[in-house]
């Protein structure tokens, strides 16, 4: 349908042309265009003859080649940088049990606890050395079994500590002696022991964290030459031991290795 159109279109163009030429020579009626007019007419219809001349190549008829398209350069793809694995966790240190305040379970070094050596009396200064507090002496002043330990004075307010149902508290009652003619600092504090009891040669008992301030684990004062100071010792029973202690020793587990005194 295109092909015909084009041919209608040129046939038209060839008769308007050769219409100008012939009205030019005399030989048809005038179209009543002037000079300037018919030279445009003729220069349109030449234009319109090369457009669509099947024989002329690279004429106003063929489209012109489509521009290469611009190839861009490639960006190079950054990889994302990997991270270093994290440092494994820096080993934490595990709390001893003996610091919960809890009695432990009795262990195999504890039930052969009755095969370690005890004094047959009491040596207040080797307690001492044992501790780490040299230069002191020391002396068991008995212990007390309670529910509630101290017991409330009035309307007075103190720290007591309160024995678990079916358990009772076991106290010990220790005297720190500075024997010497000058004050000295007796810091049981920073020498890192720990404090048990063997009742009748086969319960090991641990010691209770207190807060009190007489308590020999915790103690750290100053002691006036030849003056003593009360320190205790708490520990938590069933309430079967407790009432029924026939033997009692102090075992002190300090820096040298483990010492066990005979106190009654």
């Amino acid at each position: 349908m295109q092909g015909a159109f084009k041919h209608v279109i040129v046939y038209c163009l060839v008769l308007a042309i050769l219409g100008t030429a012939l009205d030019g020579c005399g030989l048809i009626a005038s179209t009543g265009l002037n000079e300037n007019d018919e030279e445009l007419v003729a220069e349109y219809a030449a234009g319109v003859l090369m457009r669509y001349s099947a024989d002329k190549k690279g004429g106003l008829g063929n489209p012109l080649p489509a521009p290469k398209p611009v190839e861009e350069p490639e960006l190079p793809v950054e990889e994302p940088e990997t991270e270093p694995d994290p440092a494994p966790d820096a080993p934490r240190d595990i709390p001893d049990d003996n610091d919960t305040g809890q009695p432990q379970t009795e262990t195999e070094d504890d039930k052969n606890a009755s095969a370690i050596p005890v004094s047959e009396s009491v040596n207040g200064a080797a307690i001492c050395e044992a501790i780490g507090i040299y230069g002191f002496d020391m002396s068991y002043n008995g212990y007390e079994t309670a529910e509630v330990y101290p017991a409330s004075e009035g309307n007075d307010l103190t720290f007591s500590m309160q024995a678990a149902p079916g358990k009772e508290l076991i106290v010990l009652h220790l005297d720190v002696i500075n024997p010497g003619s000058e004050d000295a600092e007796c810091d049981v504090l920073d020498c890192n022991v720990k404090f048990r009891i063997l009742v009748n040669d086969s319960d090991r008992i641990n010691e209770q964290m207190t807060i009190l301030l007489n308590d020999l684990k915790s103690y750290k004062d100053t002691i006036g030459a030849g003056q003593k100071t009360d320190t205790v010792l708490v520990f938590e029973a069933d309430t079967s031991v407790a009432e029924s202690i026939g033997s009692l020793s102090l075992i002190v587990v300090g820096t040298s290795g483990e010492s066990v005194f005979k106190l009654m």
